[in-house]
């Protein structure tokens, strides 16, 4: 299998335990309440697994809705701000430190969620993982947030990160993409929500470009010079109304199925849009989009599995697998705003 992208290895993921990322982190926008609404809506009362939880927004906002929550990141100081948080100390509500790969879960999940996080586990062993803690039913929901939306503005500063981020691997990919292409994932749905209002301060701008792996002042050479050139592309690129910038931030949710490694030998999949709708999908009828714009194009996924798949077992070759056809999912349009698509990951390092 090909490698994961290097600007997401767990070299550059390592600078979210700096205590310097960590103090500042609380300053990235929230996602959008649309965004948590359609997660809800995804796992309807069951339980989650929120795989990368850094401060625990996803899980301390989803914990009154469901049954309970397991929240799990590798950074201890993330999970001490997460438990101090507002809504941190609910009783449904489990912070486990450790890696997903390896650490000790109690499943089965109704849904695992993985907000900004998923590019910084490790391939495939973390997907092996969840096809093993996930429900029948169950799906992975990865989740983005998108605040760089003034496409004027991001080429103002990209010239910025460039000269200064400490991660060179770093290129602009879609984990979604990425997972697919290697036979990692299968999405059954995507919601993009409508974007929301965000206002600033320049300060605060500053310190949510500290609170990222790329930009983390701990590991730049020069922080100070960074976030002089950073106030500067902003300033000179965006309107600041009684000094607060007006931006806007979208969330994204492409929720489906991972496809456990060692099983994807003899399989292969297939995205068509058509106008073909299922009613007979366990996933369709509780995680159909809502709402006007859920009557437009299906997605059909067909996974096929050959016949000659086969699990050594005690020494002999034991058939294990038949040829299968996953029914059409109707998963709805992508909406889009005025700049265009939203990502499903990272702009900047």
């Amino acid at each position: 299998m090909e490698p994961k992208p290097p600007g997401w290895s767990m070299t550059y993921g390592a600078a979210f335990g700096d205590t310097e990322v960590v103090r500042v982190y609380h300053v990235r926008p929230p996602y959008p309440d649309e965004t948590i609404t359609e997660v809800i809506r995804l796992a309807p009362g069951g339980a989650i697994l929120d795989a990368g939880c850094g401060i625990g927004e996803l899980a301390r906002r989803l914990a009154p809705h469901v049954e309970r929550v397991d929240a799990v990141d590798v950074s201890e100081p993330m999970l001490s701000v997460a438990r101090r948080s507002a809504g941190g100390g609910r009783r449904n509500l489990r912070w486990l430190q450790g890696a997903v790969e390896d650490a000790t879960f109690d499943p089965p999940y109704d849904m695992i969620v993985a907000g900004d996080s998923i590019h910084w586990f490790g391939w495939p062993q973390a997907v092996n993982r969840f096809a093993e803690l996930l429900g029948n039913a169950g799906v992975l929901a990865i989740v983005h947030r998108e605040w760089h939306l003034d496409e004027d503005a991001l080429e103002r500063l990209r010239p910025v990160f460039a000269r200064h981020s400490w991660n060179p691997d770093f290129a602009p990919l879609e984990p979604v993409e990425e997972l697919e292409r290697r036979g990692l994932f299968v999405p059954l749905g995507e919601h993009v929500s409508r974007p929301v209002r965000w206002t600033p301060t320049l300060d605060e701008i500053v310190d949510v470009h500290f609170s990222t792996s790329g930009c983390a002042r701990s590991r730049i050479p020069h922080p100070e010079a960074f976030a002089r050139e950073l106030r500067e592309a902003v300033a000179t690129s965006l309107s600041e109304v009684d000094g607060r910038y007006e931006l806007e931030v979208v969330g994204t949710i492409v929720w489906g199925r991972p496809v456990a490694p060692k099983t994807r030998e003899g399989r292969r999949f297939r995205r068509v849009v058509s106008d073909l709708k299922s009613d007979t999908d366990p996933w369709t009828e509780s995680r159909r989009p809502v709402g006007p714009e859920s009557a437009g194009a299906r997605v059909t996924i067909e996974a096929q599995v050959s016949d000659s798949k086969s699990d050594t077992e005690d020494g002999k070759q034991v058939a294990d697998r038949k040829s299968d056809t996953e029914t059409a999912v109707d998963v709805g349009p992508r909406q889009r705003n005025d700049e265009g698509p939203a990502r499903a990951g990272p702009s900047f390092p």
